[in-house]
């Protein structure tokens, strides 16, 4: 669950940047702080009840086994169980597809756009230097830099999960938790560190690529920070 919440404000970040770089002039007033609160609370809500149909599909029994004199807590499918779990799967299938691919495209129009407004720029400054149609801007190859690793990051981790949902989607006889546990949980395992690694290393690269984001946090968190940050209430140095 919050692994696809944490992959939809991942995108949404990326859209933001996007908005940033095709319309500066119009984002301010149409991502207020208010809109961003409000489609964070859309995101959890939406898919909180992508993943209602899975809890709605079974409840659990106390179940006892006369052949092993044994008892335990037992998933029991109910009424239309298989499906309403059939449904869950190809919601969740459709978050977890539908994040990757539109993380992509935003990735690809804000390169474009950056390339095109720098293309823009050389044409309309009215200096020509030579070799400058080959050159990017301090400042546009910092965000490109940090656009292309974060996001790089985030395609490169979520893309086994990908596939590890199109596999079991399709329904091999030979993966799946019933046939083969072990492979089917060892799969899992390995995709859930990979999607872990991506949100659990986000904070260390905006805090080293982004000044903006390196204040903010200080002001967070610390007072003084031995990296050259000093805040003092409303000011702040940064060496």
């Amino acid at each position: 669950m919050f692994t696809r919440v944490s992959s939809w404000i991942h995108v949404y970040i990326t859209f933001e940047r996007c908005l940033c770089i095709a319309i500066p002039l119009k984002i301010k007033s149409m991502v207020t702080p208010a809109v961003s609160v409000t489609s964070m609370a859309l995101i959890y809500l939406l898919l909180m009840l992508t993943i209602l149909p899975m809890y709605l599909s079974a409840h659990i029994e106390w179940t006892t086994n006369p052949a092993t004199n044994t008892s335990r807590y037992t998933r029991v499918y109910n009424a239309d169980g298989h499906y309403l779990e059939s449904i869950g799967l190809s919601l969740s299938f459709a978050v977890i597809i539908s994040s990757y691919f539109l993380e992509v495209i935003c990735t690809l129009i804000i390169i474009r756009q950056l390339r095109e407004k720098r293309k823009w720029r050389n044409e309309t400054s009215g200096v020509v230097v030579p070799g400058s149609e080959n050159r990017i801007s301090t400042r546009d190859r910092k965000v490109i830099k940090m656009v292309m690793v974060v996001s790089s990051l985030f395609i490169v981790c979520s893309f086994p999960g990908c596939v590890h949902y199109i596999v079991g989607i399709v329904g091999s006889e030979h993966y799946n938790p019933v046939v083969s546990p072990n492979l089917f949980f060892l799969v899992s395992s390995a995709v859930e560190t990979c999607e872990q690694i991506t949100y659990a290393t986000n904070i260390f690269i905006f805090y080293q690529m982004s000044s903006r984001y390196k204040l903010v946090f200080s002001q967070f968190f610390t007072k003084a920070i031995s990296h050259g940050v000093f805040v003092q209430g409303s000011s702040a140095v940064i060496e």
